[in-house]
C-alpha cells in the first residue's frame, strides 16, 4: 500500500515538473497535451505500479527543469538521487554539462562552482555501486 502511494505521488509530481518544463519552453497548450499523452500512453501503467519508474521519471524531469532554470545545485542534488534510483541516472551528467557550458559561454561569467553540482550526479552512482 505505501509503495502504490509513493509511485502515484511521484508520477503526479513528475507530471507537474513536466508541465512546468514544457510551459517554460513552449506554451500551456503544448504542456497540457504532453502531460495528457504521457498519462494515457499504454505503458504509463508502470508509473502506478510499485516500480522505480515513477520516481526516476520525477527525478529526471525535475533535474531537467532545474537545469533550464540555471539552479545548478538543485539540479545536481536531484540528479544525485536519480542516479541512486537507477544506473541510467548518471546520464543526466551529459545534459547538465551541455546546459552549464552553454550558459557559461553566453554570459561570460566564471561560474566554477556550478560544475561542482554536476559532480553530485556521478557521486550518486558511485554510492549506489558501493552499496551493491
Amino acid at each position: 500500500m505505501p509503495g502504490c502511494f509513493i509511485s502515484n505521488a511521484s508520477f503526479f509530481l513528475g507530471l507537474l515538473y513536466l508541465y512546468k518544463l514544457l510551459e517554460h519552453e513552449y506554451d500551456r497548450a503544448v504542456a497540457r497535451r504532453a502531460i495528457f499523452y504521457v498519462s494515457i500512453f499504454p505503458t504509463s501503467v508502470y508509473f502506478t505500479a510499485v516500480y522505480t519508474e515513477s520516481l526516476f521519471f520525477t527525478l529526471t524531469v525535475a533535474s531537467f527543469y532545474y537545469m533550464r532554470e540555471h539552479k545548478w545545485w538543485i539540479a545536481g542534488v536531484v540528479g544525485f538521487f536519480a542516479a541512486l534510483t537507477r544506473v541510467e541516472g548518471v546520464l543526466l551528467l551529459v545534459p547538465f554539462l551541455m546546459e552549464w557550458s552553454a550558459v557559461r559561454r553566453s554570459s561570460k561569467k566564471s561560474d566554477r562552482f556550478g560544475i561542482g553540482a554536476g559532480a553530485l550526479i556521478p557521486l550518486g552512482l558511485a554510492i549506489y555501486m558501493a552499496y551493491l
